[in-house]
C-alpha cells in the first residue's frame, strides 16, 4: 500500500513524450491546471530582491504564455479529451479491443 506523504498533494509539470501522442494532452491539461500558480509565482517573483529570483523571473517572462495562448490550449484539450479515454480504454487490457475498433472509431 502506497504510503501519503507531504509531497503527495503537488502537482508538478508533465513533459511531452514525441513517441506518446497523449503526452501533449496530459501536460496541456496539467499546465492548465497548474495556471493560476504560474501566475501568482510570475506576480510574487517581481517582490523578491535576490538576483537569482530576478533572474529566474525574467526568465518567467519570457516564457509565460499569454491569455490569447491559453485558449486554444483548453480547446485543443476539450479536443483530445475522447482520443484519450480511448487509448486509456484500448490500452486497459481488460477488454477485448478487436471488436471495439471500428466502432470506437466511429465514435470519435
Amino acid at each position: 500500500m502506497k504510503t501519503n506523504t507531504r509531497l503527495d498533494w503537488f502537482l508538478r509539470a508533465q513533459l511531452d513524450v514525441v513517441t506518446r501522442w497523449n503526452s501533449t494532452y496530459h501536460a496541456w491539461n496539467r499546465m492548465v491546471a497548474l495556471k493560476p500558480y504560474i501566475e501568482m509565482l510570475q506576480s510574487s517573483l517581481p517582490l523578491e530582491d535576490e538576483r537569482d529570483v530576478i533572474a529566474n523571473y525574467k526568465r518567467l517572462k519570457t516564457i509565460m504564455i499569454t491569455e490569447a495562448e491559453w485558449t486554444p490550449i483548453v480547446d485543443l484539450i476539450a479536443i483530445l479529451k475522447p482520443f484519450d479515454d480511448v487509448t486509456k480504454y484500448v490500452s486497459s487490457g481488460m477488454h477485448p479491443t478487436m471488436s471495439i475498433g471500428y466502432p470506437t472509431i466511429v465514435a470519435l
